[in-house]
């Protein structure tokens, strides 16, 4: 299963609704994990941030643990399914416990990957944020 990751390897652009930002996704020794590290401008300062893509095979599940300078830090599981990654969470939102979803889907050619993060509120799946991300050539 570790070969899935294969689709997260390159340099990528994103583009969305918060500023543009830039991400390096590279294997790590052996090609079990994929260690990514980015740089950004969020609410007008500089931020940079480095998660860790991995299959676990106790949990039969993917896994992704992400922090950034801006003291966020997310940890969730998922699975994929042709070209689509589908990982979930919890985040702590004014004092509340809500849970996350976050689904990557990549182009046929793996040039393109769509990102969407969606939160539960209400027992509704609502779009927090949505953009794409090219890779580099």
């Amino acid at each position: 299963m570790h070969d899935k990751l294969q689709l997260f390897i390159g340099n990528w652009i994103e583009e969305g609704t918060n500023e543009d930002e830039f991400e390096k996704c590279e294997w790590f020794e052996g090609e079990k994990h994929v260690f990514c590290s980015w740089d950004s401008i969020i609410n007008g300062k500089p931020a940079t941030g480095r998660s860790i893509l991995s299959y676990s095979n106790v949990i039969e599940k993917f896994t992704y643990y992400g922090f950034s300078s801006t003291g966020r830090n997310s940890y969730q599981t998922g699975t994929y399914s042709i070209n689509k990654f589908i990982f979930s969470g919890e985040i702590k939102k004014n004092e509340q416990i809500v849970k996350t979803k976050t689904t990557l889907i990549f182009s046929e050619d793996g040039n393109s990957m769509d990102f969407i993060l969606e939160h539960e509120e209400n027992n509704k799946w609502i779009i927090i944020d949505k953009k794409r991300s090219v890779k580099l050539q």
